[in-house]
């Protein structure tokens, strides 16, 4: 028995060099099968990226392959999956390791491909019209071969189809170019293809990679904003990105920006009374170097782990996976804003495959966005917390948000005054009441990660009636002007 490891499967294939005798495997290879266009289920150089009904979930691969004689054997990617039915000390957990709805390997016989996992079953990609056979031996399940046809299902290709119907009513389709492209498993739960990734492209959806998400134009501006809280000081900076030049080089890209920054200590009174002392402005010229590898986060495919090493109590322990963040809710489907996540999980005690969220010690998460990079980032522990936000930006000329302009990083800021804020009541479970000596303009609220939830501007005025009842329970932070307030929401 032959084994072959895949990793010159797209993905690799676009961020690594290839040696020569990596070239002369995969030729082998390549010699040994012939999957083009041939009613092939699964092809060792495609990604199959699947949307449940019209959502992306998962992509499927093959990671790797053994072959015996003329049967051949493709060991798929695994996956994580929330736990359901986990809770108290194990609430929010991840079982990981797990399959696709493709199961954990596949197994070629000629025509006849058998699916092996917690739920193993056969499909014969050449089966005859009405040719009936055995699906699942384990719930007594048959499919049926139904139609045949000739139709443009994909990307506007034309393409021979087959149509499988199982006896629970499930349906299967197959295509001779793209494989699987419809899977049911279950009621109204239903596995399309979306797109397939290959060494020279792809067609459909192509989920995002590392230059998708750090390729920037001459022009682009990035205004961040990044907080920091601690006992009894804060720290607040804001800085501006203009990107003036590209470069790249193989698998690095790099920027020559103008950097133009300012930061503040806040620093707290009795009371609500802060104090605002400049620390200080400039305007310089700088570097931004990224260097794009196959273990990069951002390459990885939705619902994949990353190991990787924190240096906090995590230690080397510490698992990220790529969620997507719709509307600030991580979630585990792809969103039109390109947008995803990096919280950190451990291994639970006492059980195999299953990971839970890190609570105890330190929480740091990370969000990327396509044409954007890294837009957030944000850190709890015990004594401390920060966090870093996109706050405006421009592309294509077009200005979304807020941008600070020159004289805000050049002129000498005289900032060193004591103002009261009141906050009252707190805690509180409906509302806050926010009283100032000087008039307030605007008024933000921040979640104990730092991510911004609330955001109003007003009219110089000194009092202002916060609504906090959607709210759920727990730690809040409040900036009025320069002023950093916490809150207890009942």
């Amino acid at each position: 028995m032959r084994i072959f490891s895949l990793k010159f499967r797209y993905l690799k294939s676009k961020v690594m060099k290839i040696s020569k005798i990596y070239l002369v495997i995969t030729f082998l290879i390549l010699g040994l099968f012939s999957f083009g266009q041939n009613w092939s289920l699964i092809n060792p150089d495609y990604v199959y990226n699947y949307a449940i009904n019209t959502v992306y979930d998962v992509s499927v691969y093959a990671d790797s392959l053994s072959v015996e004689n003329t049967d051949s054997t493709f060991y798929l990617n695994k996956v994580f999956q929330k736990c359901d039915t986990c809770s108290g000390d194990l609430s929010g957990a991840l079982l990981i390791n797990q399959p696709t709805f493709l199961q954990y390997r596949i197994q070629k016989m000629g025509h006849q491909y058998r699916f092996y996992g917690p739920r193993s079953f056969a499909i014969l990609s050449n089966a005859g019209l009405y040719e009936t056979w055995l699906f699942d031996t384990v719930n007594n399940i048959t499919a049926q071969l139904v139609s045949k046809r000739l139709e443009s299902m994909l990307w506007g290709v034309n393409d021979s189809t087959r149509y499988i119907k199982l006896s629970n009513n499930d349906t299967i389709i197959l295509s001779k170019n793209y494989g699987i492209v419809r899977f049911d498993v279950s009621d109204g739960l239903s596995y399309y293809l979306k797109g397939v990734e290959t060494l020279q492209g792809g067609e459909g959806y192509i989920v995002p990679k590392f230059k998708d998400y750090f390729m920037f134009e001459v022009g682009d501006v990035f205004q961040y904003y990044y907080l920091e809280g601690g006992n009894p000081s804060n720290i607040e900076e804001y800085t501006r990105l203009r990107v003036l030049s590209r470069y790249i080089y193989g698998n690095t890209i790099s920027y020559v920006v103008e950097k133009g920054l300012t930061r503040n200590l806040l620093q707290s009174g009795s009371g609500y009374d802060t104090e605002v002392m400049h620390l200080t402005s400039y305007i310089c010229t700088d570097t931004l170097v990224f260097i794009d590898s196959a273990n990069h986060i951002t390459n990885l495919y939705n619902r994949e782990l990353y190991k990787g090493c924190s240096s906090q109590p995590l230690g080397n322990n510490t698992y990220f996976y790529r969620p997507v963040y719709v509307y600030g809710t991580i979630k585990q489907n792809f969103h039109t804003d390109n947008e995803y996540g990096e919280p950190n999980y451990a291994p639970a005690e006492n059980f195999d495959n299953v990971i839970v969220p890190n609570t105890v010690y330190y929480t740091d998460t990370k969000k990327w966005r396509v044409g954007f990079g890294l837009s957030s980032t944000s850190y709890f522990g015990y004594y401390s917390w920060g966090a870093t936000n996109l706050i405006g930006y421009v592309k294509n000329g077009d200005t979304t948000g807020t941008i600070y302009g020159n004289n805000f990083y050049t002129s000498v800021k005289q900032i060193n005054s004591r103002k009261n804020v009141d906050i009252y009541p707190n805690p509180a479970k409906d509302f806050v009441v926010i009283k100032s000596e000087a008039a307030i303009e605007a008024v933000e609220l921040y979640g104990i990660t730092g991510k911004l939830l609330k955001q109003y501007s007003l009219e110089q005025q000194n009092y202002y009636k916060l609504k906090i009842s959607d709210l759920e329970e727990g730690i809040y932070f409040i900036k009025v002007g320069s002023f950093l307030g916490k809150l207890v929401k009942q």
